[in-house]
Parts: structure tokens; sequence; C-alpha cells
């Protein structure tokens, strides 16, 4: 069993505030014939028990060389965006989140937040952690406020995250 550090305790305190508003959020991968759906299903499952309830989406659409992929996508409405954000905000290292912070102009547009997970990390590891470029797991976060407001915000859970970090706080697993 898992227990909450502090710096998690407080991130979510922060995002349970309803600071954040967010309409929208969906999590997204594509899965190669040489690959086990049904693995990267499970490891997306487990990390983030909330995708039990989202929308689920399959697409199997024929790739540029005729092998076929197939698309998986999660879509969280209002109502259970805000939880599966916390559940992705929770796992993300303290690291990860200067990362997405120093680099929010070019992970957001307008009022979208883009995060991109490595996802042979997240399936053999079952942690998270940001990666550019293919093999990924889509996040997109709609929110209902403006860029600065969300900026100003996941700095703070950034601040958070690093003022623990300073002071020891250690992980429990």
């Amino acid at each position: 069993m898992r227990v909450a550090n502090s710096t998690e305790y407080r991130d979510t305190r922060y995002l349970e505030s309803e600071e954040m508003k967010i309409s929208s959020l969906t999590i997204s991968v594509f899965c190669h014939e040489t690959e086990d759906l049904d693995k990267i299903k499970t490891s997306i499952e487990d990390l983030f028990p909330s995708v039990k309830e989202a929308d689920v989406r399959l697409e199997k659409v024929k790739g540029h060389f005729g092998n076929y992929i197939t698309l998986l996508e999660y879509k969280f409405g209002k109502s259970s965006a805000s939880t599966i954000f916390e559940e992705i905000v929770s796992k993300i290292s303290s690291t990860d989140m200067i990362v997405i912070v120093t680099t929010l102009s070019t992970r957001m547009d307008k009022s979208k937040l883009y995060l991109r997970f490595d996802k042979q990390y997240l399936v053999g590891r079952k942690e998270i952690t940001l990666k550019e470029g293919n093999d990924v797991v889509r996040v997109i976060v709609s929110f209902n406020e403006p860029f600065k407001e969300v900026t100003k915000e996941l700095k703070q859970i950034a601040s958070n995250r690093a003022l623990h970090k300073e002071t020891g706080t250690a992980k429990l697993s």
C-alpha cells in the first residue's frame, strides 16, 4: 500500500480547493501490433485508478507501412477530470514538475496543457516521466481559466514540491 507523502497531500489539497477549474482531460496512446494492448491498458489503469470511470475509445488504424495501430483514448468530462488530474500530478516527480513549469509556454496553447509521458517507462516501471517525441502517453488538460492563472497555480505546486525536497521530506512507499 502506498501512503501519500506530505508533498502529495499538500499538492492534492491545493487542487481540491477548486482554484484550478478543469473542464476536460484526455489520455491517449498509440499501441503498435508488436505491443500488448492489454498490458498498456492495465499499466495505465493500475497507475491511475480513476481511468476506469472514463469514456474509453479504441480505434484501429492502418499505419504508413501497412501495420495496424490501435489508438487507446480515455476521455474525462468536467466531473471526473479534476480527480484524474490530481492522480497524474501526484505521480509526477518534483524534477518533472519543475521542467513542466519552466516549459509551460511550449506546453500550453490557450487554455490547454499538453503533456507527454514515456510509454515504455509507464508500462515497465509503473511510473511516469516526461518524454518528448514519439512512443508516449499523451495527456491534454483543458482549463476554464486563462494561461496566466494556470501557470501561477502549477508554479505553486512545483514550489511546494521543491520546498519539501529541500527539507528532506522522504517519500513513503
